[in-house]
């Protein structure tokens, strides 16, 4: 098992508004799988990297 989540959440809040981003999301990923992330916000990208780069359970930020 290289990844799971289990009940993902994400929450973008401003003053006025509440937008759930993710709702309940269950993943599992195997060593040899590929994953392909299609987005068209660059900030759901960049979660979706740092997701990946996830290295001995921790999470590896590397800034683009």
């Amino acid at each position: 098992m290289i990844l799971r989540t289990a009940e993902l959440i994400k929450l973008f809040r401003t003053e006025e508004v509440e937008t759930t981003a993710l709702d309940g999301i269950n993943l599992s990923i195997e060593e040899g799988i590929t994953i392909v992330m299609v987005t068209h916000s660059a900030e759901d990208a960049a979660v979706g990297k740092r997701i990946a780069r996830i290295l001995d359970g921790k999470i590896s930020s590397l800034r683009s």
